[in-house]
């Protein structure tokens, strides 16, 4: 299905909810995470290799506000890093490609979570729940390549001609960008206050260009011309891994078929403050009492 798509019906869905929900247990959750980082774009192929030479951990922070059992609003900011890489490339024809990137990922959102048996850990009514979660946020990225024992930024170099009167169709691309999170987890009450979970959320972007590449070559000579061998060695690095002289060589050195994306999975550890006063929390202890046991 289509991440849009799927954001939206999830979206009216959980908003339908609210008007068949009992909204009983209201309560607040604040909590932490860490977890790995995947990325999805030109320069990922998913195989163990990849995937495992361009992991990177990511941290969160995030506060949920629970309008029921099954239903919470949540806001988080999160801080990871996604890199890629043409050496773990299984055909020859992209390691010659030869590009490499890393990008610190900033992300604020704000994202709507569905308990799908609901979730309440007072008393341990319902101790453990998988949850689907979808919003909407914000993130800033900032992509790097190594040249040299050196990274250098990417975006303004303009590394496939963006801003050349030779491409005028070819703008530079913000580094401030629209994210619709979305995805699953699991969570279990530790005790009445602590809860631990497990997530993996995927990060559909509007951009194709969290990796810098996304279209066609611009020939060696003129972008040696108007931006320098800094930038024309950046811009095709085929010459560099197969230790020729530069030629002006046209062709495709991404693919326009898709947006990046990226993955945070996250494992969480959280506190819910119970006794607000809302939803008739200063009711909800009885004599039961103690830890959960699986």
């Amino acid at each position: 299905m289509n991440p849009v798509r799927f954001f939206n019906r999830f979206l009216v869905a959980a908003i339908c909810s609210l008007f068949f929900i009992p909204l009983n247990a209201q309560h607040f959750e604040v909590g932490l995470g860490l977890g790995p980082t995947a990325y999805n774009g030109d320069l990922s192929v998913h195989s163990g290799k990849d995937i495992f030479g361009n992991m990177h951990v990511n941290g969160t922070v995030f506060g949920k506000y629970y309008l029921s059992p099954y239903l919470n609003l949540g806001l988080s900011a999160s801080y990871g890093r996604i890199s890629g890489d043409d050496r773990y490339a299984e055909t020859e024809e992209l390691q010659i490609r030869n590009l490499n990137f890393q990008s610190d990922i900033i992300e604020m959102a704000l994202r709507l979570e569905f308990n799908i048996i609901g979730f309440e850990p007072y008393n341990f009514r319902s101790p453990w729940s998988p949850y689907l979660f979808a919003g909407i946020g914000g993130f800033m990225f900032n992509p790097e390549a190594e040249y040299q024992g050196n990274l250098i930024e990417l975006q303004p170099l303009g590394t496939e001609g963006q801003g050349l009167d030779l491409y005028p169709e070819r703008n530079e691309y913000d580094l401030t960008q629209i994210v619709l999170p979305f995805g699953l987890g699991v969570k279990i009450a530790l005790s009445e206050v602590f809860t631990l979970g497990f997530e993996v959320g995927y990060r559909h972007t509007f951009t194709d260009y969290l990796d810098d590449v996304s279209g066609d070559y611009v020939p060696y000579s003129v972008m040696l011309e108007e931006r320098g061998e800094v930038v024309a060695a950046l811009s095709d690095r085929r010459w560099e891994y197969l230790g020729v002289e530069p030629m002006d060589e046209m062709g495709s050195r991404g693919s326009r078929n898709g947006n990046d994306g990226y993955i945070f999975s996250v494992l969480t550890i959280s506190y819910h403050f119970l006794d607000t006063g809302l939803g008739h929390s200063r009711q909800r202890r009885s004599k039961k009492s103690g830890c959960y046991t699986l």
